[in-house]
């Protein structure tokens, strides 16, 4: 445990401890709002904040009140240097006293197992209400950080807005709560170190003192570096996906470019016949035929209505997913039968749409290319005001299925569809019935963020 010290002046072990409560405050914040301007700026606030109050009412009768002091100066603080809703603002003021309060209840129960359940007076005596170990300290001091990343972690899950970026966010925010486990490590290296009952102010270290030292604030630091390391990370995954974005709104246009050019030969076709056909057409209205003079203009009207048979609606994402989906699965035998109603323009993000629509008609080719009956995908889609309705229908081998479910790739687009659908307040759906395999998949017809 170290030996004894003397947290009653600022400097410089009291400081260490406003630094790592101060840290543990910014963090809560930070995990449901961004700072307006340098994260330095925001920290020194709160700093500042902290000082105040310790100043003024350090051991004072109403210390106590301090925390509530602070934590409406702290939503000030946070009100002016951060941007984000007010409410979650002052849940981060309400989540950061949470956090005080419950580290100083761990450290608590912790002193109890190390000082083997005698109190205070036994060990320090009763002159100083201001004495600690040097390691019992430290880890207080780091208890406090650890135990702010168990609340930082519940708002981030609560507040945060929903994504469907994959396994990678949820990912991060399991991560998120690597510090907390630190707490144990910490408890482990203060028994390694008998307690030294010598007089303050004299802090003679040992060897094994030192490593002990130098390993606390090893992960001190560590901890206060973690949350620039997690933003750093996020930033990483939000430019994939802005990259992923660009890249599939590039081979989207494209597409579209392949899609006009066909329009455009079998127009040429029509036109270059056109002149023809009408003559043709006449001239058996002229020898008495006109049913013949009518078969001609239907099938020339078919042929002008086939001329943009890749628009099956308005939205040209919807008819560009499914004309590309299409060519792949011609490619294998496969057949797409797809049909659209639309009542409503659809407001799905184009890439969220893109992302559901493919993996849907990926899984169906998919399972079609283990199939050796009749290869055809049906597809149906229905657009309205509230929500967008995508309904499939293939049939399967249900024993090669079963087989590649112990792939390491097997699944990943469901997941996405589900994370997809769930970001919009939707569902995603399956059954299987005589050997057809039904998805269901149901997206609210909103925008979002």
């Amino acid at each position: 445990m170290g030996p004894i010290i003397d947290i009653t002046p600022l400097f410089p072990y009291r400081i260490l401890m406003h630094i790592a409560e101060v840290f543990a405050y910014y963090n809560i914040a930070h995990s449901i709002t961004k700072d307006k301007y340098h994260p330095a700026i925001t920290i020194a606030a709160i700093f500042a904040a902290k000082e105040l109050w310790a100043a003024l009412l350090f051991n004072t009768p109403i210390e106590s009140a301090g925390f509530v002091c602070f934590g409406i100066t702290l939503f000030i603080v946070l009100k002016f240097l951060t941007d984000g809703q007010t409410t979650h603002k002052a849940m981060s003021a309400v989540f950061s006293i949470i956090s005080k309060f419950s580290s100083t209840f761990f450290y608590g129960m912790i002193s109890v197992v190390v000082y083997q359940g005698k109190n205070y007076e036994e060990i320090f005596g009763t002159e100083n209400n201001n004495l600690n170990h040097l390691y019992m300290f430290l880890c207080h001091c780091i208890l406090t950080i650890a135990v702010s990343y168990i609340f930082s972690g519940i708002l981030k899950f609560f507040y945060r807005k929903k994504n469907a970026s994959g396994n990678n966010n949820k990912l991060l925010l399991l991560f998120s709560f690597f510090p907390v486990s630190h707490i144990m490590i910490v408890v482990f290296a203060i028994m390694t170190v008998p307690s030294d009952y010598s007089e303050y102010p004299e802090v003679n270290l040992t060897a094994l003192g030192v490593i002990v030292f130098a390993f606390m604030l090893i992960i001190m630091l560590f901890d206060c570096l973690f949350p620039f390391a997690m933003d750093y990370f996020e930033a990483i995954e939000e430019r994939n996906i802005l990259n992923e974005r660009a890249l599939t709104k590039s081979k989207m246009e494209y597409q579209q470019v392949l899609m006009r050019k066909e329009d455009q030969q079998e127009f040429r076709k029509v036109k270059h016949d056109y002149a023809n056909l009408i003559s043709a057409a006449k001239g058996f209205i002229e020898i008495g035929k006109p049913e013949k003079a009518l078969e001609i203009l239907q099938r020339t009207n078919d042929d002008i209505t086939g001329l943009s048979r890749f628009s099956l609606c308005s939205n040209e994402t919807v008819n560009t997913i499914i004309y590309m989906k299409k060519q792949e699965a011609e490619k294998d035998g496969i057949k797409v039968k797809a049909e659209v109603e639309e009542h409503y323009p659809l407001n799905v993000d184009d890439y969220d749409f893109c992302r559901v629509l493919g993996n849907i008609i990926d899984n169906a080719v998919n399972a079609l290319r283990e199939f050796e009956g009749e290869k055809l995908f049906r597809l149906s889609i229905e657009i309205d005001e509230d929500f967008v309705r995508i309904k499939g229908e293939n049939p399967f081998d249900a024993a090669k299925e079963k087989r590649k479910r112990g792939s390491k790739d097997h699944g990943q687009g469901t997941v996405i569809i589900k994370d997809i659908a769930s970001k919009y307040d939707g569902s995603y759906n399956v059954r299987q019935e005589n050997g057809i395999w039904y998805t269901d998949t149901v997206l609210k017809n909103i925008k979002t963020k």
